[in-house]
């Protein structure tokens, strides 16, 4: 490893480049995959679906990868701008399958932002202890309010 980087945070930069991708091409393939199997646009089966990406090993590695990255300032400054890709990655996604947010960006970013780190919360809970039903109530809350919020601007 010495001969191909010079550093440690080399290294890890390479590592989170590499799972930021393959998370991006596992999400870009779940919501191809659920677009094909539905007519209309389920929002509680897209947060099923987004919850069990997370649950893959990839985002379990790039969330050890994260933490880390909190307490070493070189690390983290490697990671902000990969994790601000993987996000609008995300975000592109998400407006592919929930083309109505396309013109709401405000909306789209507040929806956005409330699941991923209600989901990261979750994420970090569950490695404790996983709870299922908690997580499933947690997931129908979510989409009801959801629905209150996009009823309201969509």
């Amino acid at each position: 490893m010495a001969h191909h980087f010079s550093s440690l945070a080399e290294v890890v930069q390479s590592c989170v480049i590499y799972i930021k991708d393959k998370r991006v091409a596992q999400f870009n393939e779940i919501v191809s995959r659920m677009r094909s199997e539905k007519a209309h646009f389920d929002r509680t089966g897209a947060l099923r679906a987004y919850w069990s990406w997370l649950q893959t090993d990839y985002a379990q590695a790039y969330y050890e990868l994260l933490n880390v990255s909190r307490t070493q300032a070189d690390l983290r400054e490697i990671f902000v701008p990969i994790n601000h890709e993987l996000e609008e990655a995300t975000r592109e996604l998400f407006v592919s399958y929930f083309p109505e947010l396309k013109s709401k960006t405000g909306i789209l970013e507040v929806s956005q932002d409330i699941i991923q780190h209600v989901f990261d919360g979750m994420v970090v809970d569950s490695q404790i202890e996983y709870d299922e039903e908690r997580i499933s109530n947690l997931i129908v809350f979510l989409d009801r309010w959801l629905d209150r919020l996009w009823e309201d601007h969509v």
